[in-house]
Order: structure tokens, then sequence, then C-alpha cells
């Protein structure tokens, strides 16, 4: 997902994603005004809320009322290492839920993809750039290899000539593409979900024996969508 940060006055910053805005400040002791949640702030918020997500999920497949049901997370700051953190999350469950239920909502938590995510340790990568939309593709974290020669019965190119070809199509018509997920929940089968960066609502779906294949379906189909669209984005295509 593309966020993209707007520098606002003081030291007030407004994160832009979707169809959302979020504004972040600082507290006074740090020379802000205190008028909104610090980045920090809202890092830790999303761990809680993922966590309490599941919780809701959980209950309300299985009918279970969550009106009385309380989460609250608190994170343990290491003495001598302020980047070294527990985060401890704490459920308070009514007595009416039974002993099995009580098991699968703490084994829910365990499913929060931010928790996951922070678990498996992100790779950040930082760099400068001439123009932030002048790499309409850059987000396609699959790349093919370019030696590479994959033949498909009754296709007239490989497989990851197409994806080039195809990804070079919506590049030319300034069209960010993301791969919002991933999916291999059986052996062989890959699918994945795209979307254009700057308009989520714009997205499909790609589903292959191998992770090549899901992604040259998914863009395949989004270009047979744009084809029977005419409009796309709130604009008119004719």
């Amino acid at each position: 997902m593309e966020i993209k940060v707007n520098f606002l006055d003081k030291l007030r910053l407004e994160a832009r994603f979707d169809d959302f805005a979020v504004i972040a400040d600082q507290p006074i002791r740090y020379k802000g005004d205190g008028s909104a949640p610090g980045p920090f702030d809202y890092f830790l918020a999303s761990s809680a809320l993922c966590a309490a997500y599941f919780v809701k999920l959980y209950c309300e497949t299985r009918n279970i009322p969550t009106d009385n049901i309380r989460l609250s997370q608190n994170n343990i700051v290491d003495p001598e290492n302020r980047y070294k953190q527990i985060f401890k999350i704490q459920i308070e469950l009514p007595e009416d839920i039974s002993a099995s239920d009580r098991q699968g909502i703490l084994r829910s938590v365990e499913r929060c993809t931010v928790k996951k995510v922070v678990q498996t340790g992100p790779e950040f990568v930082i760099e400068e750039v001439a123009n932030l939309d002048a790499d309409a593709q850059s987000l396609l974290t699959l790349q093919p290899d370019a030696q590479a020669s994959t033949w498909i019965a009754g296709k007239d190119l490989p497989l990851e000539q197409t994806i080039a070809n195809m990804s070079r199509v919506l590049a030319d018509l300034g069209i960010k593409i993301e791969i919002a997920s991933w999916r291999n929940l059986v052996p062989n089968v890959w699918s994945l979900h795209i979307r254009d960066a700057h308009s989520p609502m714009c997205f499909t779906n790609g589903k292959g024996a191998s992770k090549e294949s899901a992604l040259a379906s998914a863009l395949g189909e989004y270009i047979e969508r744009l084809n029977c669209n005419h409009f796309y984005n709130d604009q008119f295509w004719g």
C-alpha cells in the first residue's frame, strides 16, 4: 500500500492512503502542539486494533457477544534499550464464555497481521528518487528473471515476457499497480490481489500454478477490465 505524506504547519504531518487521511503531531514536550497522536502512537494502536479485530471476528462467527469483552495493550520498555519492548495484550472475558472459546479467542490474537509482520522482521529500503510517480511498477515486488523463459502451451510468448509487456502497458497509462496480498493455501496454487495504488477500488485477482503465472493472470484480468470500462478512477476514457 502506498502512503504519501504531506508536511503541514509546525510538526504536524498528514498521511494519505486509499480514501483516508491521518494527522500526526508531536507532544508539547517534543516541541509539537499535541494536537494529534504521534507516529509511534499510531503504530502501537495498530497492534491493539489488529488484535481486537481478530477477537471480534472469532466472536461474530460463533455468535458470542462482545459487549462485555475488554482488551488492552501495554508496551513495556527495556531500560537498557528503548527499542526493545514487550507488547502485552490482555483480554478480559465474561464468565459465561466456555473454556474452549476462551482458548480460541486467545489463539485468534496470534493471527494478528501487525504482530506477524513485526515478529518476522520487515526490511526497510530508504532511497532518494527524482519523481515519486516515475516508476509506475516499482511496487510489483515479483521481478521475473530476464533470462528465464517459461513457455505455456498455446501461448505465443514466454510468461516472463508477457508480464513485462503487460506491466509496460499499465506503466504507460500511469497506473501504479501494487500487490496487496499473496496466498499459497495449497501446493502448486498461488493467488494474489493487485490494485491501483492510487485507487484501491480498481483491483483484480489472479491465480496460477506459480507466482509468475498468478501475476500474469492478474495483470491480464486488470487490462481486460480496463478495456470494458468507460470510467476509470472517476475519469471518462470513452
